[in-house]
């Protein structure tokens, strides 16, 4: 039945190797079987020749028909879909950059306390050593009279050597 168009329907059927290639060519393939028709292309001239000649087939194809201009509403949907895109990266953007800065604000923040507590520790080990001396020196204190009445401190060698003094005045000597 031709009713004056080229393009009828035969009772013919398809051949499996330019389905195959027809498939190849728009890129519908898998990898593995992508790379058994590129296998069977360097291999053969009558695969190499018949691609060839779908190929010019389907360019001619194309350059026949018509293009299609698309309609207002595609456009408008094309449009809305874009800037609903390009909205939802800026909105990602800013909710980036906001933690970006409350990162630094956080650093900063504990950069500053850990300053507060390192300067409070050094001043008060720094206000608390003239007391560690005086810590110290409590034993040798607390006899100051009696070391002063003593002649020489070889004196009070002796002394702590007999025993006198106790343990608390060990250190000083």
């Amino acid at each position: 039945m031709n009713d004056g168009n080229p393009i009828t329907e035969t009772d013919d059927p398809v051949d499996p190797l330019d389905e195959l290639l027809v498939a190849y060519l728009d890129g519908e393939l898998s990898p593995t079987e992508a790379e058994g028709v590129e296998r069977k292309l360097a291999t053969s001239e009558e695969v190499r020749r018949r691609l060839h000649q779908l190929e010019s087939s389907a360019e001619m194809l194309v350059s026949y028909l018509p293009r299609a201009a698309p309609t207002q509403a595609f456009t408008q949907l094309t449009v809305t879909l874009a800037a609903q895109v390009a909205e939802q990266e800026l909105t990602q953007e800013l909710k980036q950059e906001q933690l970006r800065r409350g990162g630094w604000w956080l650093g900063g923040a504990l950069l500053a306390a850990g300053s507060l507590g390192i300067g409070y520790y050094a001043t008060w080990n720094y206000l608390q050593a003239p007391n560690e001396q005086l810590k110290r020196d409590l034993p040798v204190i607390r006899h100051f009279d009696e070391y002063r009445t003593a002649d020489s401190v070889e004196f009070l060698r002796k002394l702590h050597a007999e025993g006198l003094f106790g343990e608390e005045i060990e250190d000083a000597l």
